[in-house]
């Protein structure tokens, strides 16, 4: 019997389980290869997204540090309070806003478009302030102010002989006028003109970069469900093999051999089904053990994480470093009693559409109550806490105004920052603590715990 079993036609095991693991091996090979990619272009992307910000940032930083000169100038010239002088040169001197836009955004824009409108704006700030000192020390010199106590550039700023000669009040006329006469306003106009076609270029920069990473990003998931797509036939092919060339004939054919009976054909249907339904039946558990897994960790209404999943994440969270923002919804209840609770859930959902927008990165952003929401992010240093304060100010700029049929709402936050020997409780409770300080304030803003 042995013999004849030895003599058997076809394939063999030991050739078709070689060529599997060669052809799964290559496919997990492939699909790895093109995962890698997928986050790596995924990466890439935010990456940059990231790098842009900064980028626009610095841009409107020059307009903001210009305005905030201009702004302190008109203020000395009016008021003739030293604080403004002071506030104008420590801006100029040690700040240095304009000049720090210019050296972040020299090395990667030098020779751009953008960086050409932004020397230009710079240019131009830097003339206005030839302006402005002469402005500032007609001033000091028509209130008879000690000029040794002001600055270098004022000392050295040498003045026309014909206005040296001119009364006090006339100097001060004549101080105003340089800074809000039609030049001045004129030149100021022209430095926001040269700021904004600088941060226009680049959002063309960004939109071509963004699309250029779209297309690299389509073509990897093309290669990567032409791999996933061939991988199946592989499989649907195996199976086949499998159950003709293996399956029956080692249940049939050996019994059959042995037994010295005809070989039966039956059995192969039920094979073919079972191993189909098992499949399904696979995929669907685990589709389904994900669904719920998913439905049980995040807020069905607004796709945060609830309660429970909140529990989760402060049960294996690293307390070092790390930020507990506490959000809510001002008057949310006069929002439902004016509105109804259809209303209030659009209200709820632009909320936390808003926090994920604003607070991206490691965070966790998640719904523990009614209308209350906290903002866990790790990694946190204190030079973030102005970061807070801009993120929280443009929510509720965005929020204050109603979008479609939801009306307009503010949040109040309260930020505390963890210390040594903090539990998640004692953060929640700072955090609290802070929260209630911001509606005692007024509401709509932030407030960060103090011991």
């Amino acid at each position: 019997m042995k013999k004849k079993y030895d003599k058997l036609g076809g394939i063999s095991l030991r050739l078709i389980n070689t060529l599997a693991i060669i052809v799964a091996s290559l496919f997990s090979v492939l699909l790895l290869i093109s995962i890698y990619l997928l986050a790596n272009g995924y990466h890439s992307l935010n990456d940059y997204t990231l790098e842009y910000m900064n980028w626009e940032k610095n841009a409107e930083g020059l307009e903001l540090a210009s305005d905030y000169l201009s702004d302190n100038v008109r203020s000395f010239v009016i008021q003739e309070d030293k604080k403004f002088l002071d506030n104008y040169f420590n801006e100029k001197n040690v700040s240095k806003r304009r000049d720090n836009a210019i050296n972040t955004l020299e090395h990667r824009f030098k020779g751009t478009e953008t960086f050409e409108s932004l020397s230009k704006a710079m240019e131009k700030s830097v003339a206005l302030m030839q302006v402005e000192y002469h402005a500032m020390k007609l001033v000091i010199l028509s209130n008879g102010s000690d000029i040794n106590l002001y600055p270098v550039e004022i000392i050295e700023y040498k003045l026309p002989d014909n206005e040296i000669s001119l009364s006090d009040e006339e100097k001060k006329d004549l101080a105003i006028d340089l800074v809000f006469n039609d030049y001045y306003v004129n030149e100021r106009s022209l430095i926001t003109e040269s700021v904004e076609k600088a941060v226009e270029s680049l959002d063309k920069l960004l939109k071509d970069n963004i699309n250029k990473a779209k297309e690299d990003l389509k073509n990897i998931m093309v290669f990567q469900q032409v791999i996933i797509l061939l991988l199946i036939l592989f499989l649907i092919s195996f199976f086949v093999i499998l159950n003709i060339s293996i399956v029956l004939p080692l249940k049939n054919g050996l019994n059959s051999i042995i037994n010295d009976n005809l070989l039966k054909v039956e059995g192969i249907k039920e094979y073919k089904y079972f191993a189909q339904k098992y499949n399904d039946i696979r995929i669907k558990e685990n589709v389904y053990n994900n669904m719920l897994e998913y439905e049980a960790e995040h807020d069905k209404l607004t796709g945060l994480y609830n309660r429970a999943g909140y529990d989760l994440i402060c049960k294996d969270l690293d307390l070092n470093n790390i930020a507990y923002i506490l959000t809510d919804i001002d008057y949310f209840k006069l929002v439902n009693d004016k509105y109804g609770h259809t209303v209030g859930d659009l209200v709820l959902k632009r909320v936390a559409d808003t926090l994920i927008e604003e607070f991206n990165g490691n965070v966790y952003v998640s719904r523990i109550g009614g209308d209350e929401f906290s903002i866990i992010i790790k990694e946190y240093n204190y030079q973030m806490n102005e970061d807070i304060r801009y993120k929280v100010k443009r929510i509720n700029t965005k929020l204050n105004k109603p979008k479609g049929n939801v009306p307009s709402v503010t949040l109040s936050f309260g930020v505390s920052i963890s210390e040594d020997e903090d539990t998640i409780n004692t953060i929640f409770k700072k955090a609290d603590d802070a929260l209630y300080e911001t509606k005692k304030n007024g509401r709509m803003n932030v407030s960060f715990y103090k011991n």
